[in-house]
């Protein structure tokens, strides 16, 4: 069995799954930090995508490159965080590298933030995770279904890590 601390989920459906709803509580269940991009449906209202939808799954929206809430983010009670998402340079096929846009590749950075809060602090949980990330955010005076608790700021958490 694999030590798995964090998944990331940089995909969507608007179908609700009853099998993807059963693996997402297992995980949930078994301490896994699950992280999903929440769509790129906005800004159309409760426009949340599956898994992020889940209220396991730490639900991400994008930023542009201005830090504000991404048009084309979906919108909805799940969103938790923002962070960066358009024109992010990324792997792509064939071993190369591609500017993509989406909240698929804003998701990743906070799996990846939580991954390594849980190489400073061991093993914590998903709660515990948005708390700690909460500390980094930057309320961009949106409504909650916009923003959630705010947009990270990558560079506070670094900084703070760094002492």
């Amino acid at each position: 069995k694999e030590d798995i601390s964090v998944i990331n989920m940089s995909f969507g459906t608007v179908r609700y799954s009853r099998v993807l709803e059963e693996a997402v509580k297992k995980l949930n269940g078994d301490g896994v930090i699950l992280i999903g991009a929440a769509g790129n449906k906005g800004p159309k209202k409760d426009s949340v995508l599956y898994p992020a939808k889940f209220p396991e799954v730490v639900a991400v929206n994008a930023s542009d490159g201005s830090g504000n809430i991404a048009v084309y983010s979906s919108r909805g009670p799940e969103i938790i965080f923002i962070a960066p998402g358009t024109n992010i340079e990324s792997t792509w096929k064939n071993g190369g590298y591609s500017k993509e846009t989406g909240t698929s590749m804003a998701a990743p950075q906070v799996a990846g933030a939580a991954a390594v809060i849980i190489g400073l602090l061991g093993s914590v949980s998903q709660q515990e995770i948005v708390a700690r990330l909460r500390r980094y955010t930057v309320d961009l005076d949106l409504p909650q279904e916009c923003q959630g608790f705010g947009r990270i700021n990558f560079d506070w958490l670094k900084e703070e890590l760094n002492t």
